[in-house]
């Protein structure tokens, strides 16, 4: 007995096609969200060290702001979404750079680098003098 073969060929209507996304830079990508108006997407790259630090941001603003992270590339990398007298705490490694962009009705504003000595415990507090100057008052932080 013989076996009988056949293809079926199935066809495709373009409307039901799978269309794959094209790859998009982490630049790229962080413009299309809104990041980095004021600090930019990319700042200089954080060290690779293995000694271990803490950091804690403390917002001492009436406005909300967010952390970032600059990675191995220099790309930004948020952390968090800081209300107004909320804490945010990292463990992390000496000489990473962070940033804090303030959102104000006049646009935002951009505060660092902001880095944790090896060993330490960095304290940063973002302060708002009321008159839309922003500032840093760190204990154990360089900045």
């Amino acid at each position: 007995m013989r076996a009988l073969v056949r293809t079926l060929l199935i066809v495709t209507p373009a409307a039901f096609a799978l269309v794959l996304p094209s790859p998009v830079s982490p630049i790229a990508e962080a413009r299309a969200q809104g990041q980095g108006d004021a600090c930019g997407i990319e700042q200089p790259a954080s060290p690779k060290t293995r000694q271990k630090a803490s950091i804690r941001f403390t917002n001492d603003t009436m406005f909300a702001y967010r952390i970032y992270w600059a990675n191995f590339d220099g790309i930004l990398a948020e952390y968090a979404l800081a209300q107004p007298d909320e804490h945010n705490g990292f463990d992390t490694y000496a000489g990473h750079e962070w940033y804090v962009e303030i959102y104000t009705p006049d646009g935002s504003v951009c505060l660092g680098p902001i880095a944790a000595p090896a060993g330490r415990k960095c304290d940063m507090h973002i302060v708002d003098d009321g008159t839309g100057e922003f500032g840093l008052e760190g204990r154990g932080c360089n900045y």
